[in-house]
Order: structure tokens, then C-alpha cells, then sequence
């Protein structure tokens, strides 16, 4: 049982390192208004093909509310936005650690400051984007959670993520340490909707 012990180690660094590699998380924020994207380092996944594009930038926002799991509400410059983070997804509140996720999303984010890179809108019409908490080190919202095992990567959705390969490590991670979500046999909640 030791060396199968001390064999582990090497490969949960390596996850580790492959984690910090493939996850470019560093955003240089301005934050001296919370209206006004911030500067951001392009890097190759901020551009499309077509000529003309821009890189995508954050923008500040600071958190008034946490819905659940994987969704929040923030404001910028006085309007208020409803959140859902890209790429992942969490139990249901009605479902096992429905409740534990929506606390750890809590816990990261209520009454911070976070840089939100947009993707998409979704058919509910919210921002769908990846989060940040602006800083050294920067936090990226979606690798906390699913490290801690508190989401699932969401299959369907995680190609639009610019992070989305660096999230599936990160998933990894959270099932190699059979943290939250991946301490049982639970139900995804993408299959609990459809059921439902």
C-alpha cells in the first residue's frame, strides 16, 4: 500500500504542473473603475480566424449574489448581470452537494471583485464566461471548483471555453483526490434535468 502510496505523489504533482501549464489564467486587471473592461495580455486562443476580431477582454465586476453552483450575479457600472460560469457544472440544489457547491462558489466570490471574460449568452440570456479574482496569484473561479470536486466539466459546452482544456485537468485533479462530486457514484446533473 506505501509504494502504491508514494507512486501517486509524483503523478498528482505532475497533474499539478500540466494544470498550471495548460491553464492561462493571467490577466492583467486594471481596477480603478469597475465599468471599464480591463487590460488583458492577449494569447493565442483570444482570437478567432476572421480578420478584424478583437481579443476578448474582462471586465471588472464586483458580486452581489450567488444563485447556485455555477451561476452568480454581479454588478458593473451600475447594471446588474447574471453569471453562469463556462464549462462547468454543478449538482442541482435538489441533488447531493447541490448545497456544498453553491457554499464554495460562496465562499470564492460574495462581495469580491472578479474579472469575467465573456463567451457567450445562453438562451436564459446570461453572460456565460469564465471569472477571475484579480491578483497575484490570479484565482481562476471554475479550476477551484472543480479541483475541490464541487462541479463537473460540462461536456457540451466546455469546447467554448478558452480555458476549456486546462478545466478538464483540473477535473482530473479533483477525481484523482476523490474530492466532492467524484467521492461517490452521483448522478451528473445534466442527466438529473433531463430526468426531471
Amino acid at each position: 500500500m506505501k509504494a502504491i502510496t508514494n507512486n501517486l505523489v509524483p503523478v498528482a504533482v505532475g497533474l499539478c504542473l500540466l494544470a498550471a501549464a495548460a491553464i492561462n489564467v493571467r490577466r492583467f486587471t486594471e481596477t480603478t473603475e469597475a465599468s471599464k473592461p480591463a487590460y488583458d495580455q492577449p494569447t493565442v486562443n483570444d482570437y478567432s480566424n476572421s480578420p478584424g476580431d478583437r481579443p476578448k477582454l474582462s471586465t471588472i465586476y464586483t458580486v452581489v449574489g450567488i444563485t447556485d453552483g455555477d451561476s452568480l450575479t454581479a454588478v458593473a457600472g451600475g447594471k446588474e448581470e447574471k453569471i453562469r460560469l463556462c464549462g462547468v457544472d454543478a449538482p442541482e440544489r435538489q441533488q447531493p452537494l447541490g448545497s456544498e457547491a453553491t457554499e464554495r462558489l460562496r465562499t470564492l466570490v460574495e462581495g469580491k471583485a472578479i474579472a469575467v471574460t465573456e463567451t457567450d449568452r445562453d438562451r436564459y440570456g446570461r453572460l456565460v464566461a469564465e471569472v477571475f479574482i484579480p491578483g497575484e496569484p490570479e484565482v481562476f473561479i471554475q479550476e477551484e471548483l472543480l479541483k475541490s470536486g464541487s462541479v463537473y466539466v460540462y461536456p457540451q459546452y466546455v469546447g467554448n471555453c478558452p480555458n476549456g482544456d486546462g478545466m478538464k485537468v483540473a477535473e482530473a485533479i479533483g477525481q484523482e483526490q476523490k474530492a466532492g462530486v467524484w467521492s461517490g457514484s452521483y448522478e451528473r446533473p445534466w442527466v438529473y434535468r433531463n430526468a426531471n
